[in-house]
């Protein structure tokens, strides 16, 4: 029981941050004008004044019938967006103030990107993609019976796969339904052509001009973990695969917080990294790269080494991915054969079974095995690859491209990006130091960040503050000294440095920031809170709003919403 104590009290600190970060939101933000004196404003309490102030001047522009009156209230209207305008200024220094001294000193120089808005539209695929690796495709998707009459017709049987896929597509996500649209993410799987029937409910919109490009989704990795004392199955890492339809990307996927195994994941502390010895480095006379990582994200990667593997399309990868898949899946094992139960009288046969049967599966390899024979093989080929990934995702997918930079430098990698939207931390700044001393091309990875090699997305509250995940393990294990989450908090999280990003976030606004509308403050947003930010949602509409020109993400009809709240 002993040596389970430090995680005990861990745990104890965490619930308490958690529950006490509500407190820590509102705290007043000091800014300083140029031109006036200092001003002290609450950053929660902005939006609710802000809307009061245009619903007065409302009023007031509504309840006066003359020519006369009229500019009066124009002119009160103009200072209500004068305030906007200063708010969201107000909220641009803060933002600013909060640049990671560590970063600075390891990193010049760093900035934060307030609006280079780097190819909005391949980070809005790029998010979809972390949205898609929720999805259950080992199960079959069930309609509401409200939503029956919106079934279309189908050229093949309801069971096969792809025809899930399909029917995930159109019914259960308004998100896909917007991406399919507007041709920015269309997902193409086996006998499915822009011919098909599915075209008739996912219609395209012709005065939309989306990007060409079209990925399909190849294998779905999933209920991959690792065998414990009295068959204690932990962690639960899933992952899709896809690739374009030129076969010159290839795209990983990791899935987020999607099950109680994750929630254990994600609750376990920092270790020392040479007790795993998992990050090597180039030069290998030097000693063992020093720091903290995040036990179960590091654990969640590198030692799951059972799980199922799904082939959703049978579209071809290209000659050369295709032999390096078979290669990585060559001890992939069929499947038990299990007896089909028979449907029930006036029940649709896809319902008949819970599960759809892996096409193999796969004990005594390890995942981490599995994706760099596919990942280094295409690298050396000169394909692109994306990792993207939302909350434990992103972490993930920080440790898989940390893997090939530090511990492959034979492997080019000019064509490797990284995205993450509301990732965690997964290390602390003394291994950020030491890997980078180890090998000195992960400083230019990061370096070139602005350029499309390493995009960090983070979502702000309606109050100017940032994701709540994104920051707990900074919040939890804080850097003061005299308090309780000071030098104890951080003994008992096992860290040692400071617990760090790899680099700055690019943030995204809400409306009420952005100032969309001239009635912004009276938009119903679903980021009133930091925890409330967190959502992949929030993040697919931030970077839809920076798409200026033509939006990235749409309302659908009304009779198609209603079948979709809910299984989003």
């Amino acid at each position: 029981m002993r040596q389970y104590r430090s995680q005990i009290l861990f745990y104890i600190v965490f619930l308490v941050s958690f529950c006490c970060c509500d407190f820590s939101a509102a705290r007043t933000i000091q800014v300083v004008d140029n031109t006036s004196t200092t001003q002290s404003t609450t950053a929660s309490t902005s939006a609710p004044r802000l809307s009061q102030r245009w619903r007065r001047n409302q009023e007031a522009s509504s309840n006066i019938p003359t020519t006369t009156n009229i500019e009066p209230a124009r002119n009160e209207s103009r200072k209500a967006r004068t305030a906007r305008s200063q708010e969201r200024k107000d909220c641009q220094q803060f933002i600013q103030s909060q640049q990671d001294p560590y970063l600075e000193r390891l990193l010049l120089p760093v900035e934060h990107y307030w609006y280079q808005k780097r190819n909005p539209s391949m980070a809005y695929q790029m998010a979809y993609m972390a949205h898609l690796s929720y999805w259950e495709f080992h199960k079959h998707p069930i309609l509401p019976e409200s939503c029956q009459s919106l079934q279309i017709q189908r050229s093949v049987p309801r069971w096969q796969v792809n025809d899930g896929i399909r029917y995930h597509l159109c019914h259960f996500s308004n998100l896909a339904a917007d991406t399919i649209a507007q041709s920015n993410v269309a997902l193409v799987n086996l006998n499915e052509t822009e011919s098909n029937n599915t075209w008739d409910v996912c219609r395209r919109d012709p005065t939309t001009r989306g990007t060409k490009r079209k990925y399909s989704l190849h294998y779905y990795f999933y209920n991959w973990h690792e065998l414990g004392v009295a068959g204690i199955k932990f962690h639960d890492t899933d992952l899709l695969v896809l690739t374009s339809d030129d076969h010159k990307e290839l795209v990983i996927a990791f899935a987020g917080t999607a099950s109680p195994a994750d929630t254990v994941t994600n609750l376990q502390t920092f270790e020392p990294a040479n007790h795993s010895s998992f990050f090597t480095g180039t030069n290998k006379n030097k000693p063992p790269i020093q720091g903290s990582l995040h036990r179960g994200f590091l654990n969640a990667y590198s030692k799951v080494d059972r799980g199922s593997v799904l082939r959703l399309s049978n579209r071809t990868m290209g000659k050369p991915m295709e032999k390096s898949m078979r290669l990585a899946l060559r001890n992939c094992k069929r499947p038990a054969p299990r007896k089909r139960k028979k449907p029930r009288k006036g029940k649709d046969d896809s319902q008949s079974d819970s599960e759809r049967e892996a096409t193999c599966v796969v004990e005594g390899v390890k995942l981490v095995d599995i994706l760099r024979r596919i990942v280094i093989a295409a690298l050396k080929r000169g394909t692109t690859i994306h990792v993207t990934g939302h909350s434990l995702g992103g972490g993930l997918g920080t440790l898989f491209a940390g893997d090939i930079l530090i511990n492959f430098p034979q492997v080019p990698v000019r064509k490797l990006h990284l995205w993450t939207f509301g990732a965690p931390q997964v290390a602390d700044s003394i291994f950020l130091e030491s890997a980078i001393r180890a090998a000195p091309r992960l400083k230019k990875f990061l370096l070139n960040r602005g350029h499309g090699r390493y995009h960090r997305f983070v979502t702000l509250s309606d109050t100017c503050k940032a994701d709540l995940i994104s920051e707990v393990a900074k919040t939890t294990l804080a850097t003061h000294k005299t308090n309780l989450h000071g030098r104890s908090a951080r003994k008992w999280g096992g860290v040692h440095g400071h617990v760090s990003h790899f680099a700055e976030p690019h943030y995204l606004l809400t409306p009420i920031q952005l100032e969309a509308t001239n009635n912004a403050s009276e938009l119903k947003t679903g980021t009133h809170s930091t925890v409330a930010a967190h959502n992949l949602k929030n993040y697919l509409q931030g970077i839809s709003r920076e798409s200026f020109g033509h939006p990235l993400s749409v309302t659908m009809p009304s009779t198609l919403e209603e079948c979709f709240v809910g299984n989003t």
